[in-house]
């Protein structure tokens, strides 16, 4: 009799079980290109001489992606993150008053046990980051 119920609950189990560990590495996923997108505000803000362009703002996401992302070896498996930049808003010495710099991260999440297809009508999320800081 015992079997048979643990037969029953198994699958729900395992599926409770997966989900957790699949939820942790979005959740992983999203702090690291958060991250990234602060680091790529931080450059753009910053008052040198030039003042930061897209790629700079582009290297130093992918610097802290590259950086923060190798201790998770399975981490970004559908490919790297995009980088946008509301390019209005890149600070530049004109900028009277300051205004803010926008830096979106956003990487398209493939679930990793339930693979590129949509299960049960859940499609595969978009996770994105954005930060806005005022130009210095």
């Amino acid at each position: 009799m015992s079997a048979v119920e643990f037969a029953l609950l198994l699958p729900l189990f395992l599926l409770i079980f997966f989900g957790i560990i699949e939820f942790s590495f979005m959740l992983y996923d999203k702090q690291l290109i958060s991250n990234a997108s602060r680091s790529g505000a931080r450059t753009g803000i910053l008052a040198t001489t030039p003042r930061p362009v897209f790629s700079d703002i582009q290297t130093a996401v992918n610097n802290s992606l590259q950086d923060n992302g190798k201790s998770l070896l399975i981490t970004f498996a559908s490919g790297q993150p995009t980088v946008q930049v509301d390019v209005g808003t890149l600070c530049t010495d004109t900028n009277v008053p300051p205004t803010g710099l926008t830096v979106t991260v956003s990487y398209p999440y493939t679930f990793l046990m339930l693979g590129k297809a949509s299960f049960g009508g859940i499609a595969n999320p978009v996770l994105t980051a954005s930060t806005t800081m005022r130009c210095e």
